[in-house]
This record gives C-alpha cells, sequence and structure tokens, in this order.
C-alpha cells in the first residue's frame, strides 16, 4: 500500500514539473494570440 502511495506521489510530482513549464507557454501564447487579435483589429478599424 504504502509502496502505490509513493509511485502516485512520484507521478503527481512529475506532472506538475511538466504541467508548470506547459501553462507557461500556453498562457504566453494565448497572450500573444490577444495582441496581435487586438493590432489587427485596430488597423482595420483605421
Amino acid at each position: 500500500m504504502s509502496l502505490v502511495i509513493g509511485h502516485w506521489s512520484l507521478v503527481i510530482c512529475y506532472l506538475s514539473l511538466v504541467i508548470g513549464p506547459l501553462s507557461l507557454v500556453i498562457s504566453s501564447r494565448t497572450k500573444v494570440k490577444l495582441t496581435i487579435e487586438t493590432r489587427e483589429q485596430g488597423t482595420a478599424k483605421d
């Protein structure tokens, strides 16, 4: 039982290590997309 719990804690640690940078990359990409879209809308208005 303790081995299973240790295995899951390792999996959770590994997932958090992987998901952390991934979420940062995704958020930065969405920010870039939003800024590009707002720029395109601004130029279209002019």
